[in-house]
């Protein structure tokens, strides 16, 4: 193989309910995540430079409902 690739993800999520009225629950969550992206180019030259490289994002993912029973 010429290149190798490598993803990494850390993740951690929370949920909470909270009962409002009666039958009527209130659900929030929240889920965060960190990616890393990684090539290790494999095929490096004079006329084929080193790609090599990676990338870190991270995001966070808010979710929210309510529930009637």
């Amino acid at each position: 193989m010429e290149q190798d690739e490598t993803v990494d993800d850390i993740a951690l999520f929370g949920q909470a309910t909270m009962r409002l009225l009666g039958p009527i629950t209130l659900l929030g969550g929240l889920r965060y995540d960190w990616y890393r992206f990684s090539a290790d180019d494999r095929l490096v030259s004079e006329s084929e430079p080193d790609d090599s490289g990676s990338i870190r994002m991270s995001q966070a993912s808010p979710s929210l409902g309510i529930s009637v029973q």
